[in-house]
């Protein structure tokens, strides 16, 4: 397995820098068809490969050479304490809902909105049993409110991304491949 890069690069597909070697491996190894000429250049890249492997299976059909040294040990990073991963993950959130004013404002809109409209639908409820039931309905409606609340607000945000990917679909070969669109919103939306 650490041969793989050094194979691939014998074959004249050499990893460029600043690229995962596992997507220029999956780019390698894909037949792309998003036009007919890519298609076409694809296939027969994937074609040499499959035929360069399997003389590659021919020629070492001995068997796999003898290991020389013994592996070396693996190197264990430090763990990062949970306190420290809740601090980081808390104040990135801050800074990035700080930074979004639309975002910072639909929040702060959202919790007056539920304040005011439940708050003056529920105001002055008596402390009979009705009352009580009403104070649970309260409880109900804000709770049902605030899902509904967030559920418009991301997919309006999802709705501004799709500008965005649409832009980069035009712009940059290498986002059109449905993997490359998955990991944009993924990546916009768990940060």
């Amino acid at each position: 397995m650490t041969d793989v890069l050094t194979y691939f690069d014998n074959l004249s597909f050499p990893c460029p820098a600043h690229v995962n070697p596992a997507d220029h491996l999956i780019d390698l190894s894909t037949v792309d068809t998003r036009t007919s000429s890519a298609e076409e250049t694809s296939s027969l890249r994937v074609s040499s490969l499959i035929q360069s492997w399997q003389r590659h299976q021919l020629t070492s059909s001995q068997g796999p050479a003898p290991i020389i040294s013994p592996p070396e040990a693996v190197v264990k990073s430090p763990g990062v304490s949970l306190f420290r991963q809740i601090w980081y993950l808390t104040t990135r959130n801050f800074w990035i809902t700080v930074r979004d004013p639309y975002g910072l404002g639909g929040f702060l809109f959202e919790g007056v909105f539920i304040g005011v409209f439940v708050g003056w639908i529920f105001y002055k409820i008596p402390g009979t049993l009705t009352g009580i039931r009403s104070m649970q309905g309260l409880i109900y409606t804000v709770i049902g409110l605030q899902g509904y609340l967030l559920l418009l607000f991301t997919t309006w945000k999802v709705s501004v991304d799709m500008k965005v990917i649409s832009h980069l679909n035009t712009t940059n070969d290498r986002f059109t491949t449905a993997r490359g669109k998955t990991r944009c919103i993924l990546r916009c939306h768990l940060s």
